[in-house]
């Protein structure tokens, strides 16, 4: 299991022009619709990212790189089903997970909002009490929602109608039944390439098989280290 994290920093017009001209014309037009220039540059560099790696990894190039989007619009690596992976962009970050199973990721930076009043719409009554006795419960809040997005992500979208009764307390559990799949949660900062044990600026979790084991392996980048990797393995 594989976890690139990418901070977008210094990646600038120049460098987004480049990698266009390597993707398909139907992704460079998605890609361009984005109005808001980060938000523009953390999706290319996570497509960038997932290039990447299948082209390291399963030695696929160009345009025999088929990714389509499958059930809930999940995207997916045609031809290569035990190939999976997820991403997920905030703020000064872009993450992308790989693993031989069905995983999900998601971060968020930790920003002032009204978490009560989001925690009432979104947690089960178990969870607000875990939050309410938390002694930061702006950072509770957003790894506790990290952490459901991420199962959510993994075992596809429809359970985002039900977030009440998905629970991400002492394992995973929808409506008090367990879910075959756990949750890890993680703290970023920019500039500390390591995943955090204290609240920082960025929550993090992730959510995989119940019975994967081995830790991930963690790439932390540059934006020009993933932008002169993807250039190199594309001549």
């Amino acid at each position: 299991m594989k976890l690139a994290v990418i901070e977008i920093e210094n990646f600038t017009e120049g460098d987004a022009k480049t990698a266009l001209g390597f993707l398909p014309e139907a992704r460079r037009a998605e890609l361009l619709r984005f109005h808001e220039p980060a938000d523009f540059s953390r999706s290319l560099l996570a497509e960038l990212s997932v290039r990447l790696e299948i082209m390291q990894t399963l030695r696929v190039f160009g345009d025999d790189i088929r990714i389509l989007r499958g059930k809930n619009q999940k995207p997916r690596l045609q031809n290569f089903p035990d190939f999976h992976f997820n991403i997920s962009h905030s703020g000064e970050f872009a993450v992308c997970a790989f693993d031989r199973f069905p995983v999900g990721v998601d971060v968020e930076k930790v920003r002032p909002i009204d978490s009560q009043k989001l925690a009432a719409r979104l947690f089960s009554p178990r969870e607000r009490a875990a939050l309410g006795k938390e002694p930061d419960p702006l950072a509770a809040f957003f790894r506790l929602w990290t952490a459901k997005e991420s199962v959510i992500k993994q075992r596809g979208s429809t359970l985002a109608r039900d977030l009440k009764g998905l629970e991400v307390l002492d394992g995973v559990s929808l409506n008090g039944e367990p879910l075959s799949c756990r949750v890890t949660s993680h703290w970023l900062a920019r500039g500390k390439p390591a995943l955090l044990s204290d609240a920082a600026e960025y929550a993090l979790s992730l959510c995989r098989a119940a019975d994967a084991e081995d830790a991930p392996n963690l790439g932390f980048y540059t934006a020009g280290e993933i932008l002169e990797k993807f250039l190199k393995m594309s001549e």
